[in-house]
């Protein structure tokens, strides 16, 4: 982005703050450029856009140049990067809405700081044993709503292992296909793909590894058999897993 398009974030910032106040979105404004500054800004741009905002010359077209890589065959690292996160919808208006609204709530709800990709926010809380909903053995944080079974990796919904979750036993190259499930939780019935906060790997030797784009690429976010964590790197941008 230009030194022009850098120029004009302050006053953009004000406006979307503006915007969140009038669409009960209180404190969206600042969260998303907290998380401008911590992520591609494109992205950034285009959930400006989709709350109808007209953005300053410099910064729409920083965000056209960002968008016009999309179809092509890339030329380099960045341009491949720009694909796979297009095939992987990260650009898509309603994944931008959705994950806006809902990284906002975290942060008003106290699971999240305003950076969005703080580390676990009660690292003193240990796993315990708890029954899952079909009566297996597994494990849980106090406040989860549902365990995740022994030997399994599984997503949750919200930070801190919170509301609905889905969990596997075997590598997973694109959560396109998956829904989070819980009767009642929040996020029960939600795509898992872009849209998880944290995990919990039950087995007992094996680390697991959580991609921002599918076929296990991208940045990527570790966690340690028997442990959990809320997700940073690939917070409601996870695509894939893998056996680490």
């Amino acid at each position: 982005m230009d030194r022009e398009a850098n120029i004009a974030l302050p006053s953009i910032r004000k406006r979307v703050s503006a915007v969140a106040r009038k669409t009960n979105l209180n404190g969206l404004g600042d969260f998303m450029f907290a998380r401008f500054s911590a992520r591609n800004g494109v992205r950034v741009l285009a959930g400006v856009a989709v709350l109808g905002l007209a953005l300053p010359a410099g910064v729409e077209q920083a965000h056209a140049d960002g968008q016009s890589g999309a179809g092509q065959n890339p030329t380099s690292a960045e341009d491949g990067q720009h694909q796979r996160d297009a095939a992987d919808g990260k650009f898509d208006p309603e994944h931008i809405r959705h994950k806006a609204e809902k990284e906002a709530a975290e942060v008003r709800d106290g699971l999240r700081k305003p950076d969005g990709i703080a580390p676990n926010t009660v690292p003193a809380m240990q796993l315990q044993a708890k029954m899952t909903p079909d009566g297996k053995p597994g494990l849980a944080l106090s406040g989860s709503e549902i365990a995740c079974a022994y030997q399994a990796f599984c997503l949750y919904y919200n930070s801190n292992v919170k509301s609905a979750m889905q969990q596997y036993w075997t590598d997973w190259k694109d959560f396109a296909d998956q829904e989070f499930y819980g009767p009642g939780l929040p996020g029960a019935g939600q795509s898992v793909k872009n849209n998880a906060a944290s995990d919990i790997n039950t087995f007992l030797r094996s680390g697991a590894r959580v991609y921002y784009n599918s076929n296990y690429q991208g940045a990527s976010d570790y966690t340690a058999a028997q442990d959990w964590r809320n997700l940073a790197a690939t917070y409601n941008d996870n695509a894939s897993w893998h056996f680490a």
